[in-house]
């Protein structure tokens, strides 16, 4: 950490300021941290591969980025990139404080937010390499890229894929007349802070949003429920009637697919179970061929 803070130090940014980068955001990159700057929290972004990707966002989006997202701080040489926690105070990871919250009815707060920003409706932009003209478009080509991943590593049958494939194509109708919306794209427990000074809420590193369907973001939160009593209650009460949604459970194989390959890849087997994220992959397919 010591070493990325004197890097810091040679930009004008950075002089000037007290700083502290205190957690690693991206463990298999090393190339995401959170960091503490004068007192308040950011995320730290190195890797120009992830920068690029967020430039070109902020070129589509023209003027109306700043409105919608924003950033704190880009360096002219485009090799450090600081995202805004939104104003957020003294906040801390939900996960850190899950057990000590008390009702103060953050799951509303939490709600409000995604509703925000679900509620900018904007035409589908394809901000990737790939060339998606539709959302439809990129729904059934991401997930159905997944499943015949799984199918070549032996881990389902052809039966199986034939299936899982034909129910893919059935519940991407509802992309055939379809208004998109801004999405954050990765709202999990981690991705949530608390100022601990005025009891409010954040949603915080918006470096994956995307344009699509609000479903992605209402996916992750029931797939996190177990992990965050403001989650859980989130889907308690308001998110409950998805948790059997075909596009939800499509979401969700695609998750899990991705987890567990990213074991393999990585070689991490000794640092994450893959029994068990082969177990969730088998888990979430055996509810969409169940699904009626």
């Amino acid at each position: 950490m010591k070493e990325i803070e004197n890097m810091l130090k040679k930009y004008d940014f950075f002089k000037e300021k007290e700083f502290t980068i205190f957690s690693i955001q991206d463990y298999s990159r090393k190339s995401k941290f959170k960091m503490e700057i004068d007192g308040k929290y950011y995320t730290l972004i190195l890797s120009e591969e992830r920068i690029e990707p967020y430039l070109n966002k902020m070129r589509v989006l023209g003027e109306n980025f700043k409105k919608i997202v924003g950033f704190q701080y880009l360096s002219e040489d485009k090799k450090v990139l600081i995202l805004d926690y939104f104003g957020n105070d003294n906040g801390i990871d939900l996960i850190k404080v899950n057990n000590t919250l008390v009702n103060n009815d953050y799951e509303l707060q939490l709600k409000n937010i995604l509703d925000y920003f679900h509620s900018i409706k904007l035409q589908y932009v394809d901000f990737s390499t790939n060339g998606y003209k539709t959302w439809k478009d990129y729904y059934l080509s991401e997930i159905s890229e997944k499943i015949i991943n799984i199918y070549k590593q032996n881990l389902i049958t052809d039966d199986v894929k034939k299936i899982l494939l034909e129910k893919l194509e059935e519940s991407s109708k509802i992309y055939n007349d379809f208004q998109t919306s801004l999405i954050h794209a990765d709202v999990t427990p981690l991705n949530v802070c608390i100022n601990q000074k005025n009891q409010s809420l954040y949603l915080i590193d918006y470096d994956d949003f995307k344009i699509g369907d609000p479903m992605m973001d209402i996916s992750r939160i029931i797939n996190c429920k177990n992990m965050s009593k403001i989650f859980s209650l989130l889907v308690d009460k308001y998110y409950y009637k998805y948790e059997d949604n075909i596009n939800h459970l499509f979401y969700t194989l695609r998750v899990n697919i991705n987890w567990y390959n990213h074991i393999i890849e990585k070689g991490q087997e000794d640092l994450y179970d893959l029994d068990k994220a082969k177990e969730e992959v088998f888990l979430v397919i055996n509810n969409i061929m169940n699904h009626a």
